[in-house]
Order: C-alpha cells, then structure tokens, then sequence
C-alpha cells in the first residue's frame, strides 16, 4: 500500500530520478554503456526499491528477479529491518509497539521488505496503468 501511495502521489520526483539515471547512464552507445550510476535512500528499500523496481522493468527485468531483490534488501539493511525479515511478522508485539511510540500508526507493518509488497505494487501499476 505504501508504495501505491508513493507511485500515485509523488510521480514527479520519480519521473525526475528516473531521467537523471537515464541521463546518467546513457553513452554513445545508448542506456547502460555511460557512467555507472548509485541511488538511495535514508534506508534504501522504499523509495530506493520502487525506483530501482521502475529502472529494473525498463530494462527488461522479470518480475521474479525484481521481486527477488527487493526482498533480499531487508535482510542487507539489519536492523529492525533485517529483523522483520528473519522473524515471523505474526510474532511481532505490533499492538505494544504502536503505544510505546506514543503513535497511532504501527510502523512495524513498514518494517522489512516482503515480496509480497513488491509483488502487489507491480500488480497494482499493471492494473492502474496497464503496465509499467
């Protein structure tokens, strides 16, 4: 969900980012033959995810492969990251997270990087817009 937000309300920006990659990347012999190019983030798998989700699928990238690193990227982050991914999500107290952050948003449903989140983002584009 986070990221169909992401994609419906900040096209711009991605729009941006993902030109200046092209712009970048390009050499005389077209995209892929310029400068090596590096993007990120404060944690690198959400806003870094979906951007190299949009470079990938313009490549030609499978969705499997797709899919795959992005949730190879919560394990590589540790953390509460790295955590999320090597416990199950059921066992997470998020209820007593939630009120200890004095919040009222559970940002422990925002932790790791499941496949299921990339694959349901790639769903909803193909679904919104007809493809990527």
């Amino acid at each position: 969900m986070l990221y169909s937000i992401m994609l419906a309300t900040a096209s711009g920006p991605l729009v941006e980012a993902l030109r200046a990659c092209v712009r970048e990347s390009k050499g005389d012999g077209g995209i892929g033959t310029g400068r090596p190019i590096i993007f990120h983030c404060q944690k690198g798998k959400d806003r870094t995810g979906v951007l190299a989700m949009l470079i990938q699928s313009c490549l030609n990238e499978s969705d499997d492969k797709i899919i795959e690193a992005y949730a190879r990227s919560g394990e590589l982050l540790g953390g509460e990251d790295g955590d999320a991914v090597k416990n199950n999500r059921d066992n997470l107290d998020t209820e007593k997270e939630a009120q200890q952050s004095g919040g009222l948003v559970d940002w422990s449903y925002f932790r790791g990087s499941p496949a299921s989140a990339m694959e349901d983002t790639l769903g909803w584009i193909r679904q919104r817009y007809g493809s990527i």
